[in-house]
């Protein structure tokens, strides 16, 4: 079973101070029993956040061209998953869409 979640907003600075923000459309994919939907859809909050905090820390490989890596947004997004809601819960991170914006 798959969780939606609104977009995220990645915003982020390029090299020579240009600012970007990255739009991503996700899923997470849980194992579908109730009691699992539920706790994430009650710390979707907190999921959000660390979300957007690990995503914007560091740069995502690509991100400066236009092109940023779904593989390192995928791996960020699940560690921070386990990070707040444990092992087990979330099993993957399905990248649905990703748009890129110059502000």
């Amino acid at each position: 079973m798959f969780v939606r979640m609104e977009p995220l907003h990645i915003p982020f600075y390029l090299k020579d101070g240009d600012r970007r923000r990255l739009v991503i459309n996700a899923r997470l994919e849980v194992d579908g029993t109730r009691q699992q939907d539920s706790a994430v859809y009650a710390l979707m909050p907190r999921l959000r956040e660390a979300f957007v905090r690990a995503l914007s820390e560091r740069p995502i490989p690509g991100s400066s061209e236009g092109d940023p890596q779904i593989v390192h947004i995928n791996n960020r997004m699940r560690a921070a998953a386990i990070d707040i809601v444990g092992t087990g819960v979330v099993a993957d991170v399905l990248v649905q869409d990703i748009h890129f914006f110059k502000d």
